[in-house]
C-alpha cells in the first residue's frame, strides 16, 4: 500500500487462441495443437513495478514474449519445451500512474496464442523531506548497551547506524518501523556516540545518542541472590546451585564448613550462576553458605545439610 493510493492490478485478459501477431488466424500443423495460455495474470506491485505469471500449456516446444507497447516500455522473452513451462515474469521500470499495455505470445510449431496485458499503474507517493528519526540507547552494562530507534518516511528508504567508526549491522527498509540493535565489545567507562542516520528521495537525515558503559565499580544497590539449593546429597558429595543478580562487578565465594570451596566470578549485569561439588564425609553435618558482594553492599544465604552414612 502507499500513500493515498491502494495497490489495485486491474488486469483484462483476453485470449485470442489461434491468432498471430497480425491477429489473423494462424494455420495449425496437422497433427499437434497450438499451445494455450492459462492461468493468466498481470499484476501490479508497486508503481514502476508488476509480474505477469501463466502457465503454458503446448505439445511442442517452442518461445514466449513479453511485449509493452503503449507506452513503448520492457521487452522480455524465453523459450520451453514440450509439455509447456509457467512463468512468473517481473517487469520494473514501468511509468507510475499510467495505462500500460501490452501482449503475452506464445510461438510453437503448432501455432500461436496471445494474451493482453492491460493495467493501470497508481501514483507513486512523494516525500517531503528526509526521514524523521528517533534513537535511544538502553540497558548500559560493562561492554555493551540496547539501541533502539525508529523511522518515518513517507516512500521507502534506509537507515544505519554507526558507533564511533564502526558501522553497526542494522540497515533495513525503514518505513515507520522499530529497530533494536544490541551493541557489544564495548570498554567498561567510556563515552560512546551512536549515528543513526536515514535516508529517501528526499534526503537523509541523522541523529546522535551518546552514552557512557559501567564501570566495574558502578553499582545501584547491593546484589541478591535469586537461587540456592543444594541437592543429590551423597556419604561423601552434595550438589550446590546458584544463581545470583548484581548490576556490577562482585564476587561469589562459596563456603562449606570444615572445606572452603573457591568459587570467585566477576559478575556482569544480570548475574551470574555455578555448581559447586564438594568433597564432604559420609554421616557428617555441614553448613552450606553462599556470600555475594559487590561495591554497593554484601549478601549471604546458609543452609544445613547432612550427608547420609551410607
Amino acid at each position: 500500500m502507499f500513500r493515498g493510493v491502494m495497490l489495485v492490478a486491474v488486469a483484462v485478459v483476453a485470449l485470442y487462441a489461434g491468432f498471430g501477431r497480425t491477429g489473423a488466424p494462424s494455420a495449425a500443423t496437422a497433427g499437434c495443437d497450438r499451445p494455450s495460455i492459462e492461468n493468466f495474470s498481470a499484476t501490479v506491485t508497486s508503481p514502476t513495478t508488476a509480474i505477469v505469471t501463466a502457465d503454458i500449456v503446448s505439445t511442442e516446444g517452442g518461445t514466449w514474449a513479453i511485449d509493452i507497447y503503449s507506452p513503448d516500455g520492457p521487452k522480455t522473452s524465453g523459450s520451453f519445451g514440450a509439455g509447456g513451462t509457467s512463468i512468473n515474469v517481473p517487469i520494473a521500470g514501468l511509468p507510475s500512474n499510467t495505462h500500460i499495455r501490452g501482449m503475452l505470445r506464445v510461438y510453437s510449431g503448432c501455432g500461436d496464442t496471445d494474451a493482453l496485458i492491460d493495467i493501470r499503474m497508481p501514483n507513486e507517493p512523494r516525500c517531503t523531506s528526509a526521514p524523521a528519526i528517533q534513537a535511544s540507547v538502553g540497558s548500559v552494562d560493562l561492554s555493551g548497551a540496547v539501541l533502539t530507534y525508529a523511522v518515518s518516511s513517507p516512500v521507502p528508504s534506509t537507515a544505519h547506524a554507526v558507533i564511533g567508526s564502526i558501522d553497526v549491522p542494522a540497515s533495513f527498509p525503514a518505513n515507520g518501523g522499530t529497530t533494536q540493535v544490541t551493541l557489544s565489545g564495548l570498554s567498561p567507562g567510556l563515552s560512546y556516540t551512536v549515528t543513526v542516520t536515514a535516508s529517501n528521495t528526499c534526503g537523509t537525515s541523522s541523529q546522535q545518542v551518546s552514552f557512557t558503559t559501567l564501570r566495574a565499580t558502578d553499582c545501584s544497590g547491593p546484589p541478591s541472590i535469586t537461587s540456592f539449593q543444594v541437592t543429590a546429597v551423597r556419604p561423601r558429595s552434595a550438589v550446590i546451585g546458584y544463581a545470583v543478580a548484581s548490576d556490577g562487578i562482585g564476587t561469589v565465594e562459596v563456603t562449606v564448613r570444615g572445606t572452603r570451596v573457591d568459587v570467585v566470578r566477576a559478575l556482569a549485569a544480570p548475574g551470574a550462576s555455578g555448581t559447586v561439588v564438594p568433597r564432604l564425609g559420609p554421616g557428617k553435618r555441614y553448613l552450606v553458605t553462599v556470600a555475594v558482594d559487590n561495591a554497593c553492599g554484601h549478601v549471604s544465604a546458609s543452609r544445613t545439610i547432612t550427608t547420609p552414612k551410607k
